[in-house]
């Protein structure tokens, strides 16, 4: 697992990779990014296996771009509290997991820019989960593939917003 931390001065920090070959595995009941101070940090073109989940922010926020999602036991994006998952660019889910993404407790994902490209067919219970305040824009250039399972759950004060419709997100 890797611990993103805040730092000093300003701006922003990236991890970078060399691609889906750069592969960040932290076992299955762990963290692959985990970020809870005021910061700003990206991630760039790494895969990410065998987690619990793939990227969590509870404060500051954590950018990603160029990242191949491989399956998940639980959830690849989770913005809880104050924090902020969001997209730069484009990204693969190339496997399944209870969630492609879950906002609570006024915490925000936000996914535009790049191309959202679905490899196989994953399976979700719903891809977009929202609830007590947790937010979520869902809005990238095209959404190539398809995946299994309900396209979103919101409840309790969430809200996930498509910019295409209620049927634009993976599912059914």
């Amino acid at each position: 697992a890797i611990v993103l931390k805040a730092y000093e001065g300003r701006g922003v920090v990236t991890i970078q990779g060399a691609g889906a070959s750069t592969v960040v595995s932290p076992g299955t009941s762990a963290t692959a990014f985990s970020l809870a101070e005021d910061a700003v940090w990206q991630v760039y073109a790494v895969g990410i296996s065998s987690y619990q989940i793939g990227m969590h922010a509870s404060a500051g926020r954590l950018r990603f771009s160029a990242v191949t999602f491989n399956a998940a036991a639980y959830v690849m994006l989770l913005a809880s509290t104050a924090g902020v998952v969001e997209s730069y660019g484009g990204f693969t889910i190339a496997g399944g997991g209870s969630y492609f993404f879950r906002a609570l407790d006024g915490g925000q994902v936000g996914v535009s820019g790049g191309a959202m490209t679905l490899s196989g067919t994953p399976a979700f219970a719903a891809f977009a989960f929202s609830e007590r305040g947790g937010r979520a824009t869902i809005a990238p250039s095209s959404i190539s593939g398809t995946a299994t399972g309900s396209r979103y759950s919101v409840t309790t004060g969430g809200g996930v917003y498509t910019g295409g419709g209620e049927t634009y997100l993976p599912g059914s």
